[in-house]
């Protein structure tokens, strides 16, 4: 608990010192137009989160098959969403990082393969390297046995 705290407060500061500094460079109404500006984005974001969460419109496809990513990616938007909306140039570099898609991406796959390793540890090597368990993509066969299937999507 005593880390978080401190965490929390060297967070405060390096805020207070970004925006003094944005202020007397750029000038504060400069600095208060970015603070109002990300407020409004994170606000924007996290509503827009909000609606298709409840719709269940999925807005990504699943990595490695996973179908878990659809509600991770809802709550890193909202972590998105909830970093630009707190005043300071640091957490909306961390917000914007996590709003696009490239990186979202990355560290959905990230936070994949560690929950995946937490959880299953006899799947996964115990080796640090970050890699996909079926890097080719390839579905291994194990009978000549062919199985037909008709499938419908539902949106």
């Amino acid at each position: 608990m005593a880390k978080i705290i401190v965490i929390i407060f060297i967070l405060g500061i390096t805020e207070l010192a970004t925006l003094l500094w944005l202020g007397s460079y750029a000038g504060w109404l400069l600095a208060l137009g970015e603070i109002l500006v990300t407020l409004l984005l994170g606000l924007g974001i996290i509503r827009w989160v909000g609606v298709f969460s409840f719709t269940g419109t999925p807005r990504l496809p699943p990595i490695d098959g996973f179908l878990i990513v659809a509600p991770i990616d809802a709550l890193v938007l909202l972590v998105a969403g909830v970093l630009l909306m707190l005043p300071g140039l640091v957490t909306d570099c961390l917000g914007f990082l996590l709003v696009f898609l490239p990186t979202r991406r990355l560290l959905l796959r990230m936070a994949l393969w560690y929950l995946g390793r937490k959880l299953f540890p006899s799947v996964f090597s115990q080796s640090d390297e970050f890699e996909s368990p079926n890097p080719e993509g390839d579905i291994e066969v194990s009978s000549d046995e062919i199985i037909d299937v008709e499938f419908y999507r539902i949106l």
